[in-house]
This record gives C-alpha cells, sequence and structure tokens, in this order.
C-alpha cells in the first residue's frame, strides 16, 4: 500500500447507487456506512491545502461537480467525507475524500499496475489544482 490518502483510482467496484441513500441528518439516524470491498488492493493519497475546511469543502466540491459533469460520477456528503460512485470512460469508481486540517485525503482501489500512475497522477494534479490559492472557477 502506498503512502498517503486520496481517492477516485479510476477503477474499482461499484456499490449500487442505493448505499448511497440519504440516512437523514439527525442524530437518532444511523450513520452511512460505506466501504470498500475488503478483498481489493487499496490506493491512497493526500493533497495538503491551506484553506479552513469550509473553503476546501467548497473548492472539492467544484472538483466533484466538474466529475458529475464531465463523466456522471456522483457525490455524496456525509460530514467532511464525500464518497464517490459512478464510471469514468467504462471504468467503475468508488472511492472516498475526506477533509481534514491541512489536507485532503481518500482512499479507492488500486487499479493495478497498468493504471495506478495514470489514477494517481490525474486525482493529485485535479486536487493540487482545485486547492491551489489562485484557482478561480472558471
Amino acid at each position: 500500500m502506498k503512502n498517503g490518502l486520496l481517492v477516485l483510482a479510476l477503477t474499482l467496484a461499484a456499490l449500487p447507487l442505493s448505499a448511497f441513500a440519504d440516512h437523514g441528518e439527525s442524530p437518532s439516524a444511523a450513520p452511512i456506512t460505506i466501504e470498500l470491498p475488503k478483498d481489493a488492493e487499496k490506493m491512497e493519497i493526500r493533497v495538503g491545502h491551506h484553506f479552513s475546511k469550509e473553503d476546501a469543502h467548497a473548492r472539492l466540491q467544484l472538483l466533484l461537480d466538474y466529475w458529475a459533469k464531465a463523466f456522471g460520477v456522483k457525490n455524496l456528503w456525509k460530514g467532511e467525507t464525500a464518497w464517490v460512485s459512478g464510471s469514468v470512460m467504462g471504468v467503475k469508481v468508488l472511492a472516498w475524500l475526506s477533509i481534514e486540517d491541512g489536507d485532503i485525503g481518500g482512499q479507492a482501489a488500486d487499479p493495478g499496475p497498468l493504471f495506478r500512475g495514470l489514477a494517481r497522477d490525474y486525482v493529485t494534479r485535479k486536487l493540487r489544482k482545485y486547492m491551489h490559492p489562485q484557482y478561480l472557477e472558471p
């Protein structure tokens, strides 16, 4: 397993969308528990930021909106963790991204040696772009 922690690895066994059903925000509602397949090798990436959690959340949402528009990838927020599910160019995606003080991390199933570097580089580049202080929404 690689160091770091970030997510959208361009391949993963996708959970059914019903797993992303909103369980409500009331304290008595059961918290959402979505996990990556236990037998999957996991890829982790971490990207730093210099924003408040609220600003980092807004910037990450811009990236998630881009992925939704470009690829139809869906996302669901629970607190400061976004679950991502869909398919990118025929490759199933299931991953999570979590906002912490000073960094965004996540995890996805490792897409294997052919796509590992491409997936990690793509997601890292996109996160760095959206977390850059001079990045403005187009």
